[in-house]
């Protein structure tokens, strides 16, 4: 005679039968999570540039002067007067359009801002320079 299942093996069965009706219907090998490393691949290749380009950005900001650079004397200068990126870039090419070779100058020298032999370059520029002009010396 035969005894009756236990119920344990009857789940087991269900369990195994279940996987026969529900499983991969390509009966293929299960597929390889190659993309999903390929995105995480990515997401640290996005953040690892982003702190490369924070660092980059932090070191610009403080670099290292000799004692006596002109350069870094207009910076500080600018940097005291609150000018942006584009009216720094400004005042050196009205530096070099003047022909004074340290663009520090530009601030202890007023009457370099005037309007009158301006090159053709810098006409267009004209009002933005007597704004900076204002900002400096009034």
């Amino acid at each position: 005679m035969m005894e009756p299942a236990s119920p344990w093996c009857v789940v087991l069965a269900s369990q195994e039968e279940m996987h026969r009706v529900w499983g991969r219907f390509d009966h293929g090998p299960p597929a390889s999570a190659s993309h999903h490393w390929m995105i995480i691949v990515g997401i640290s290749a996005v953040f690892v540039l982003a702190v490369l380009v924070w660092r980059a950005s932090k070191k610009r900001s403080t670099r290292v002067y000799t004692s006596d650079s002109s350069a870094k004397l207009f910076s500080e200068l600018c940097a005291a007067h609150g000018l942006p990126r584009a009216n720094r870039k400004l005042l050196k090419r009205l530096a070099d359009a003047r022909g004074v070779t340290n663009p520090a100058m530009l601030f202890l020298e007023p009457h370099q801002f005037g309007t009158n032999g301006l090159p053709a370059e810098l006409k267009a520029s004209a009002p933005e320079l007597g704004r900076i002009h204002g900002q400096l010396f009034e």
